[in-house]
């Protein structure tokens, strides 16, 4: 796990200011100039350092994402809480090309709360449902200059937008929009299916102190996390087909140490998720719909 090294003094807008006169003169230059955008190699630099690092360790990410319930009509209809760590294996391939190892895991809780959850009660079809804990990994991830790469198949493609600064922060957005073949196809999976198409949007946004993204001695940045996302039913949910999607939402941040989560959310993780904290020992590939698949395929 890396751990944050910060220096007494940090070199600011490429050097060429103190930390104090950082704000004041990197407010009068566009963003591609602060950061030195105009170079292939300090763009895909500069996304790596804040989504991950641009240098050979492990990042981890905790966030919350809350999830509602949106049945095209009416208000945003709360659901559950996923309480999620993700770990990032970081190897930089070349001067514009950073390849991240990535393995998530998370604990489905009550609402806005810590409480776990093993069974959900289905307020539209009045079922009781087991409750699946996310693992989703290794997922191969790039930080290019201008975007991001994922594997192909896989239900985010996050296409690259503009990186900004606003004040003394960095704001590296990306948006993602999938439309592919549902896994679960109403034929043979009646209950659990969405329709025969799958869908996600999703929004992520990095938020990242700008003295700390343009310091030239370091390859990792804090940065905090925000998501919005709009996607097709679980299929642990068997919502039969039931008109709607969900709506995410997230925030959590990059860590110094496993002590920044908080503790109730670690203390879930560590004993229902033990292989995230010690992900030499992850065991192979593992997806939630693909264990779901191997546990309930009818016949």
């Amino acid at each position: 796990m890396h751990v944050v090294n910060r220096r007494e003094a940090l070199l600011g807008c490429l050097g060429a200011a103190s930390l104090t006169a950082l704000p004041d003169a990197c407010a009068r230059a566009a963003p591609s100039q602060t950061l030195g955008l105009e170079s292939a190699q300090k763009r895909a630099w500069v996304r790596a350092k804040i989504m991950a690092s641009a240098g050979t360790q492990t990042v981890y990410t905790f966030y919350r994402l809350h999830l509602f319930a949106y049945l095209h009509e009416g208000n945003l209809e709360p659901l559950f809480t996923t309480h999620v760590l993700n770990a990032r294996v970081c190897r930089p391939r070349t001067d514009t090309v950073y390849s991240f190892t990535t393995y998530e895991a998370g604990i489905v809780t009550k609402f806005d709360t810590d409480e776990p959850l093993q069974d959900w009660q289905n307020p539209y079809t009045g079922e009781s449902v087991k409750v699946w804990t996310l693992f989703d990994g290794p997922l191969a991830v790039e930080a290019h200059p201008d975007g991001v790469g994922t594997a192909a198949g896989l239900d985010v493609r996050p296409e690259g937008m503009r990186i900004d600064v606003i004040g003394d922060q960095v704001f590296l957005p990306t948006m993602s929009a999938v439309t592919m073949p549902h896994r679960f196809q109403p034929d043979e999976w009646p209950r659990e299916s969405a329709g025969k198409n799958f869908y996600r949007d999703s929004h992520a946004t990095y938020i990242a102190p700008l003295a700390e993204v343009v310091n030239p001695d370091t390859v990792w940045s804090p940065a905090i996390f925000h998501l919005q996302n709009m996607t097709s039913w679980y299929p642990w949910m068997r919502m039969a087909q039931h008109p709607g999607r969900m709506y995410g939402r997230a925030f959590g941040r990059k860590l110094n140490g496993f002590d920044d989560i908080p503790l109730a959310a670690r203390r879930l993780l560590e004993s229902q998720t033990p292989e995230i904290f010690d992900i030499d020992n992850w065991g192979g590939p593992r997806h939630r719909e693909d264990e779901y698949i191997r546990a309930n395929r009818p016949g």
